[in-house]
């Protein structure tokens, strides 16, 4: 599955995109790049993160500030694939584990931390994440930390870096391109598969729009291009022509 570097809009493998995205001089010129700075001047990583179960079909690259908490991690994972009803989430970094929502109501304590703890306090280079969100339809999700950088700018704290293309839906019953989902049974409909369904509830079959998200069918979740604008990197205090990067 190929995806779109966010900064030069060209294509690449998901094999060949993280040894683009750190070189891109696209990237650099908006990032204000230092690529001779000391390691305790990089201020951002680059994280990979993948769906445990597609990772070749969902994937993204983003640049973080390491500051930044794993509370606003988690908002950036709902707001561009994941959030359907405010479902419970967690990560798990080297053992520990940190919820969304810690219960400690019982009053014996509890074995996980809060989000409210910035990435550099928890993670350095080559560490790794599990990620969960909702615990009962759970979306899982790996996440990486690739890279360190240091930048001038002082952009979004988090911006998208590359994302995979919207991968193309097959119906589930001939392979043909699908068009609609079936939410009751769970699988995707070609237009003439749609017209020989014994479906009788209308309202159970949803069009497919803008699906590109491990989560895309599970409790009515289904995402929006949209969801991007608030992490499009910056070019000189401006954002990057989102047109540019869906066409």
């Amino acid at each position: 599955m190929e995806g779109k570097c966010y900064y030069c809009k060209k294509e690449f493998s998901k094999s060949g995109i993280l040894r683009h995205i750190k070189s891109c001089s696209a990237m650099k010129e908006c990032m204000g790049e230092d690529i001779s700075a000391s390691k305790s001047k990089k201020n951002k990583f680059i994280l990979s993160i993948a769906s445990k179960y597609e990772p070749s079909v969902y994937w993204l690259y983003i640049a973080i500030d390491k500051t930044a908490t794993l509370k606003e991690l988690d908002q950036f994972l709902r707001d561009i694939w994941l959030e359907c009803c405010g479902h419970l989430s967690s990560f798990e970094i080297n053992g520990e584990r940190y919820e969304s929502e810690v219960d400690d109501s019982w009053g014996w304590g509890s074995s996980a931390e809060n989000m409210d703890v910035k990435l550099k306090n928890v993670v350095s280079l080559n560490d790794k994440m599990n990620y969960e969100y909702d615990f009962g339809s759970t979306t899982y999700l790996n996440i990486k930390v690739v890279g360190e950088l240091s930048s001038s700018t002082t952009g979004n704290k988090i911006e998208i870096m590359a994302r995979n293309n919207k991968p193309e839906i097959k119906c589930s019953n001939c392979g043909d391109k699908a068009l609609y989902y079936d939410c009751e049974y769970e699988e995707y409909l070609c237009e003439e598969c749609l017209k020989n369904s014994t479906q009788e509830d209308s309202e159970m079959i949803e069009e497919i729009g803008y699906w590109n998200s491990p989560r895309d069918g599970v409790c009515g979740y289904w995402g929006e291009k949209e969801a991007d604008e608030a992490y499009i990197p910056l070019n000189n205090d401006q954002h990057v022509n989102i047109k540019q990067i869906n066409d």
